[in-house]
């Protein structure tokens, strides 16, 4: 199987597993949020897995959720938000 064009069935076990965190994702179909952060911490919260720093991770995902109109609401949680407005977070 390639991803990018990497074959990932010849490569060692840190370079996969370096494929895995950078360029596989994955698309719940159930909301994912943890109800326990914001809004903007849980769009933040893959980066934060991904190894990118604090001051980056919170620009993109505010530029994310500004993106699908959700700026205003970066300092709420999932439990504040419309199930259509949890889905664009998600």
């Amino acid at each position: 199987m390639l991803i990018d064009g990497v074959d990932i069935a010849k490569i060692s076990d840190a370079e996969l597993r370096e494929v895995r965190r950078k360029k596989i994702a994955m698309v719940f179909q159930s909301f994912a949020l943890m109800p326990h952060m914001t809004v903007l911490d849980n769009t933040a919260f893959g980066m934060e897995l991904a190894g990118i720093n604090a001051e980056e991770r919170r620009e993109k995902a505010l530029d994310a959720l500004r993106q699908v109109g959700l700026e205003n609401y970066a300092h709420s949680y999932p439990d504040e938000l419309s199930g259509g407005m949890r889905q664009r977070v998600d």
